[in-house]
């Protein structure tokens, strides 16, 4: 799968040292399809960093897994490509309702749906779909739903890392611990076997 993610969603695979299991989960970012890969955009890299440099090291372990920069292939070094082109969110949807998201959250949502019309407009998708995004955030969900953009959370990538046969339900079971415990996720769910 293609998947835009979000730094909440992000932060929580790097609380565990699990980016390679997010990016597994998602698919080979070095195969030549463009189904599949983890993106993110240059707005959550620098949630990321500031994070990072506000003293969350665990943060790190997120972003070496990021493509170093724009003009360089995924790898397996680092996987997750970082989109730039929409540093900023263009004037026709810089109003009220993008205004009320945290920037990385807004150049998701804008990128899934532009890459879902440049995709379509390439003729490599049937239909100008938006792409889907990985977010935690209840007001980009909320969002995303009237834009018709999928959304997937940190616990249905857990599930489908746990159903992929990555990790067993009791790793799953000790990371969602650690992600509500040290890194202050709030999780409707107490064991992954609730939603598998």
């Amino acid at each position: 799968m293609r998947l835009l993610i979000d730094s909440t969603v992000l932060s929580n695979f790097a609380y565990t040292d699990s980016i390679d299991v997010l990016v597994d989960t998602i698919g080979d970012p070095l195969l030549e399809d463009l189904e599949t890969g983890a993106i993110t955009t240059g707005e959550v890299e620098s949630e990321l960093e500031d994070g990072y440099e506000e003293g969350y090291d665990f943060l790190d372990n997120a972003l070496k897994h990021l493509v170093p920069n724009d003009d360089v292939p995924p790898s397996e070094d680092h996987p997750i490509h970082v989109d730039y082109t929409f540093t900023k969110l263009p004037h026709t949807l810089s109003h009220e309702v993008f205004e009320q998201l945290d920037s990385g959250e807004a150049t998701l949502l804008y990128t899934s749906i532009q890459y879902g019309e440049d995709l379509y407009e390439s003729s490599l998708i049937e239909n100008n779909a938006p792409v889907p995004v990985a977010t935690d955030d209840q007001d980009a969900c909320e969002l995303a739903e009237e834009y018709d953009i999928p959304t997937l959370g940190s616990l249905s990538l857990l599930a489908e890392s746990v159903k992929s046969g990555q990790i067993s339900t009791d790793t799953a079971d000790d990371w969602l611990e650690s992600w509500i415990e040290g890194n202050g996720y709030w999780s409707p769910i107490d064991s992954i076997d609730e939603v598998l």
